[in-house]
């Protein structure tokens, strides 16, 4: 299942998370919680004012996730930093835009709030956002591999890509819907604009080369914890299609974009089977910075 605990023992708990989770899902659809809010599953504290130290300091919220499974992997999928286009409200995609200075900051408070779990392996999407700011969270787990890959870069955005966001709302918005439909072969207009197939397809891909999915071709697994840093629409494509549930599916594919530096976990078994234990975390960052 993609959410709750995988017990007997905990079946009410987990149909409680479910509808939470999706509670906080539709209040993001409905524009009631901003991108900054705090989704959370399995119980956990999600960007939550409360969980977070008035002066930003190291998170709380990664101190408090479930534990992991024995022969899990747990991933941290987590969104770059803030650029210029994102305080200006543009789109995107695969523009290689660079952090701006308060990316910069945000990556060092994600940094603090990793530094002490057992971070195996730090990953990235090649775009300058996403591995500058993995470049900081490795500078705390300096003898972790680092790796590059285009499988986590942002989706293409085609012909919408450097177009203020509030202009293209409801473009974005329409083939959204139609992903969350069953219709992952729409493609974003324009050159090189893509499908949620293929972002899908290539997601899997960037994972099943770090071992964090099961792949014949793989030597040998991950190690237990991994984290990726790449992009919010990215991030959440991925995750609705790790997720067996339809209705968070849905949810995840038309929400609105994460905060910038969230953190998001996701629990993977050996066969491949996965659970969102958090979303959008932002409790690492000071107020005042989400």
């Amino acid at each position: 299942p993609c959410l709750g605990l995988r017990t007997t023992d905990a079946t009410r708990t987990m149909r409680w998370q479910r509808r939470q989770l999706l509670s906080n899902l539709a209040l993001l659809l409905s524009g009631r919680v901003g991108a900054n809010s705090g989704c959370t599953a399995a119980g956990i504290s999600g960007g939550g004012a409360a969980a977070a130290k008035a002066d930003g300091g190291r998170s709380g919220g990664m101190q408090q996730l479930q534990r992991l499974r024995e022969g899990d992997v747990r991933l941290y999928l987590v969104r770059h930093g803030q650029t210029e286009w994102n305080n200006e409200g543009r789109v995107q995609g695969r523009s290689d835009i660079d952090l701006n200075d308060r990316g910069l900051q945000q990556a060092v408070f994600l940094a603090d709030a990793l530094a002490d779990l057992p971070i195996g392996l730090v990953a990235s999407s090649n775009l300058k956002r996403a591995a500058v700011t993995a470049d900081t969270v490795h500078q705390r787990h300096s003898v972790a591999p680092r790796a590059r890959s285009g499988d986590f870069a942002e989706i293409c955005f085609g012909d919408l890509e450097g177009a203020k966001v509030a202009n293209v709302r409801e473009d974005m918005r329409a083939i959204y819907r139609a992903w969350s439909m069953g219709d992952g072969d729409v493609p974003f207009p324009g050159i090189g604009g893509e499908t949620y197939n293929q972002a899908v397809a290539r997601g899997r891909a960037g994972l099943r080369k770090l071992g964090v999915l099961p792949s014949e071709s793989a030597a040998a697994r991950s190690p237990r914890h991994v984290a990726v840093v790449a992009h919010g629409r990215f991030n959440l494509v991925l995750m609705s299609a790790l997720c067996a549930d339809e209705a968070t599916k849905a949810q995840l594919l038309c929400a609105t974009s994460q905060g910038n530096t969230c953190i998001n976990v996701v629990d993977v078994s050996a066969d491949g089977a996965c659970s969102i234990v958090a979303l959008n975390m932002l409790d690492h960052l000071p107020q005042a910075m989400r």
